[in-house]
């Protein structure tokens, strides 16, 4: 969806550790990361992902598409959060013309 809004996606594949992801976005000059998570998480998941969250958010602009039920949508996410394609694809559209 992104590069189909004129965006560059690089893909660094699941489960790829939050360090290297700031990395990855850093060093290619990144300052939005998209991120998705699809599947309901323990609690040390979801403590680990709040904190990764955190990690990004630090020197870029996260985004998170999650289902609008799942447990994170209750947490102080440190991101903008999408529950719906068409909500993303606006946000894309929008932040693309600035």
């Amino acid at each position: 969806m992104a590069a189909s809004r004129g965006f560059e996606p690089i893909y660094l594949g699941a489960n790829t550790p939050f360090e290297d992801i700031s990395d990855a976005a850093t060093e290619s000059g990144s300052a939005l990361i998209l991120l998705s998570i699809a599947r309901e998480c323990t609690p040390a998941e979801q403590e680990s992902l709040l904190a990764g969250f955190g990690l990004l958010s630090r020197n870029h602009q996260v985004w998170v598409g999650i289902p609008e039920n799942h447990q994170l949508t209750a947490s102080n996410v440190q991101a903008t959060v999408f529950h719906q394609y068409d909500e993303l694809d606006r946000a894309l559209l929008s932040y693309k013309s600035v």
